[in-house]
């Protein structure tokens, strides 16, 4: 939790504050989606007005995420972004400016050569 994660439906950056778990068919939990927003936040916190506060709370499915290996402890998941690749240049641009600069390092070296340009113009031309 609290790590942040590509909707690849938006494209958008989300930062992670509730995990959601289901039982799969043979029994076995298994992470079905998670929640951003100041509600699912508020579980973590311990005061009643905190909690009390109206506030959105967004699913995010977990079949739509693209994970930054960067926010993962110890590199446990290798970096992966091959989904990113149906994005155009400019949305992977915008994601790429709206994690630190690490993540966005990430984000273009795991692209092929020519779409990593193209982003990188349009990280410049903005």
């Amino acid at each position: 939790m609290d790590s942040q994660v590509i909707d690849l439906r938006g494209p958008h950056v989300s930062r992670v504050n509730d995990v959601l778990l289901d039982h799969d068919a043979a029994g076995f939990w298994q992470v079905s989606g998670v929640q951003t927003g100041l509600r699912a936040l508020a579980r973590r916190i311990p005061s009643p007005a905190v909690v009390a506060a109206p506030a959105q709370t967004r699913l995010l499915r977990w079949a739509d995420l693209e994970l930054l290996a960067g926010e993962i402890p110890a590199g446990l998941a290798p970096p992966d972004h091959h989904r990113l690749a149906a994005l155009h240049p400019s949305e992977i641009a915008r994601l790429a400016d709206a994690v630190p600069s690490r993540l966005s390092a990430e984000i273009v070296t795991a692209l092929d050569d020519q779409l990593a340009a193209d982003t990188m113009e349009e990280m410049i031309d903005k």
